[in-house]
């Protein structure tokens, strides 16, 4: 266990997991982000490379068969009133929204609430272990954020899209 949080800026962050996808992603995928905010996350930049690397590595496995883009985007959203997907706790007030979304397949209503459960996976034997979101989940907590997931399986090429809500500290001059 890391005993000191490294944090570094999350529009940085951000465009290294880019870099680092470049050579990830299969041919017919890419990757961009639009960051409109420039607040920081509060959050382990370890942490934040490994949610990331995982939403776009799911993401990317769900656009296998047609291709797409992952965008991911960093915007401050206000007057949020949500019920966190993973913890179902409600969510109310102002945050960092950090999104990542997909133009695959999308994911079945029905499952939704289960896809944070540990060892819960729809991959085939041998392609996951279920233990991504579940991962996800308690590091996004951890940082006193919730999860947002949207996702369209009944038109072609609408996909998922997670937002994580993360909490937004005033700067003081």
């Amino acid at each position: 266990m890391r005993e000191k949080m490294d944090v570094k800026p999350t529009q940085v962050l951000i465009k290294e997991v880019l870099e680092i996808l470049g050579t990830a992603l299969t041919d017919g995928i890419t990757a961009e982000a639009t960051l409109e905010c420039t607040d920081d996350i509060q959050i382990d930049s370890f942490d934040l490379h490994q949610i990331l690397i995982n939403l776009a590595v799911n993401a990317r496995d769900a656009m296998k068969e047609q291709g797409g883009v992952i965008q991911i985007s960093l915007r401050t959203v206000t007057n949020v009133k949500a019920y966190c997907v993973a913890c179902a706790a409600a969510i109310k007030g102002d945050f960092i929204e950090l999104s990542v979304s997909d133009n695959g397949t999308g994911i079945e209503q029905h499952i939704i609430n289960r896809i944070f459960d540990p060892f819960f996976t729809t991959k085939q034997q041998g392609e996951g272990t279920g233990l991504g979101l579940s991962t996800l989940s308690g590091i996004v907590h951890h940082s006193n954020g919730h999860i947002l997931v949207y996702s369209n399986t009944t038109q072609p090429n609408q996909g998922t899209t997670f937002k994580l809500l993360f909490p937004l500290f005033l700067k003081t001059v």
